[in-house]
């Protein structure tokens, strides 16, 4: 079983924004047979493929990823976030063979915050430790890592506590997907915290799919392509629309550079540009070619600051340029007090990412669904106004969800064998390894026998359901219907492009 979809827009977007990072996430669980369900995501937000496929192995996810890059020839990112996952890495890094591949910081201080947590886990200095952890995250030198490294190494958690290093020495062994210290000097935007991507992951789950958690994959699949995915990209619309220079007005003491961008970067360069205020020409000394130190605010240092040439990346010697890959406050006070150094003297090569524009294409039109999707949003309301509302029944707001045991039992399961997974690779005995084979074979031929399986996976299967399928039952048009080229291609259980 594998499916992959993607619209036109989807592979504009993916061109424009998904040659530096992208994203890779499992987002939800569906259907009968909890099949995973991923997102490709790039850095607006907006997730520019979909795949499902039959389970989480890297040969599964890899075998996906390559119909995205037969689709698009001309794709192929410097750099993949994914969650803590071996499968996922391991994949991406098969098909892409020169991009690097980190971890969501967002997903790593979750994780550890939530392990440390834990009382059966033992650790007492719980704030600590967290500070120490995020200490080797920060760490901007080999000499910093390691000094890092060894001071939680000394602590007494650290000494008196197995589980914890068998904790911290598990992502240490990927310290190069995210410690601040590997960081890429072709990298030329910074390596974003997915936060936006795990709001957007509990819309799709808690607002487009409230009252569709017991259908079915197809189901699933309909909510997601025409109702979740295009009102995502009509908001990524309305947003280049509105925060474009003819919709917006700032004060007069806001530099122009500043206007001229999508608003997260907008906000960034003001904050920067009112932190660089207290600077006087004084404080700048040139440095060499493109190259000035500018004498820091809160001590004795002078940052240096790099305009870059040509695809040369700019810089900054200073902790906010190195994190976030923004103009800083140095840079702000370089625009405003050396005549004839702006914006426009960065290096093209990053002055003219897409990310630092707005789309062209929509300041062309209307803020409102993509257009090979407004036929079928027409044809949607058409027919709720031809359903009366009690045959299309929902759960008020306040009415608990149901749950399914079978489904909580199911994922306690994963979240075992996830750690088995990651434990494992630790192990250096041999003996025990071949035990743990042996036991691991019986296992998965008993959870064989008990897995479904049908000629065809039925897609249109949907568990038993007092809200939503006895209504189904009393009239069957109730759920929206699967379109024709959508059905065809799920039951066929192969690869297709819309």
């Amino acid at each position: 079983m594998l499916l992959c979809l993607q619209t036109p827009w989807q592979k504009r977007l993916m061109r424009l924004y998904g040659q530096q990072m992208c994203l890779l996430d499992e987002s939800y669980r569906a259907g009968r047979n909890s099949l995973p369900l991923f997102f490709l995501w790039v850095r607006t937000n907006v997730r520019v493929g979909v795949f499902v496929t039959q389970t989480e192995t890297k040969e599964d996810i890899a075998e996906a990823l390559k119909v995205f890059q037969k689709w698009n020839s001309d794709w192929n990112p410097s750099h993949f976030m994914v969650d803590f996952c071996e499968a996922e890495i391991s994949a991406l890094e098969e098909v892409f063979k020169g991009s690097k591949v980190l971890l969501c910081d967002v997903h790593r201080e979750k994780a550890r915050m939530e392990w440390i947590r834990k009382k059966e886990n033992g650790v007492t200095s719980q704030e600590e430790v967290l500070k120490l952890l995020q200490a080797i995250a920060d760490s901007q030198t080999n000499e910093e890592f390691e000094n890092n490294t060894v001071t939680l190494q000394q602590h007494p958690d650290w000494q008196s506590n197995e589980k914890l290093r068998r904790f911290v020495s598990t992502w240490l062994v990927h310290a190069e997907r995210w410690v601040n210290m590997f960081g890429n000097e072709n990298m030329h935007v910074a390596a974003f915290k997915n936060k936006g991507v795990k709001s957007q992951k509990d819309v799709l789950k808690h607002s487009h799919l409230k009252g569709h958690r017991n259908c079915s994959l197809s189901e699933t699949l309909i909510v997601s392509m025409n109702n979740f995915l295009p009102r995502s990209y009509q908001k990524y619309v309305e947003l280049n629309i509105k925060c474009s220079s003819g919709s917006r007005k700032y004060s007069t003491n806001v530099p122009c550079y500043a206007g001229h961008s999508p608003r997260i970067m907008s906000q960034h360069i003001i904050k920067r540009h009112q932190e660089s205020l207290p600077f006087n020409a004084s404080d700048i000394t040139s440095a060499g070619e493109n190259v000035f130190n500018v004498q820091s605010q809160t001590s004795l240092e002078k940052h240096q600051v790099n305009f870059g040439k040509d695809d040369e990346m700019p810089s900054c010697t200073c902790t906010d340029w190195q994190r976030h890959l923004l103009p800083c406050q140095h840079f702000c006070a370089v625009f405003a007090l050396v005549p004839g150094w702006s914006w426009e003297n960065l290096s093209a090569a990053y002055r003219k990412n897409p990310l630092f524009t707005f789309d062209e294409v929509c300041l062309g039109q209307s803020a409102t669904l993509p257009a090979d999707l407004q036929g079928e949003e027409a044809l949607k309301k058409n027919q709720e106004k031809d359903s009366s509302p009690e045959r299309c029944p929902s759960p008020a707001p306040s009415e608990p969800i149901l749950t399914n045991p079978e489904a909580e039992k199911s994922e306690k399961c994963c979240s075992l064998l996830k750690e088995i997974s990651e434990l494992t690779c630790h192990i250096q005995d041999g003996t025990f390894l071949d035990s743990v084979t042996d036991r691991l074979t019986d296992l998965l031929k008993d959870i064989r026998r008990h897995t479904p399986h049908d000629d065809i996976l039925d897609l249109s299967y949907a568990p038993p359901s007092k809200k939503m399928c006895s209504a189904s039952a009393e009239h069957p048009e109730s759920i929206n219907t699967v379109p024709l080229y959508l059905e065809k291609i799920m039951r066929a259980t192969h690869t297709s492009e819309f």
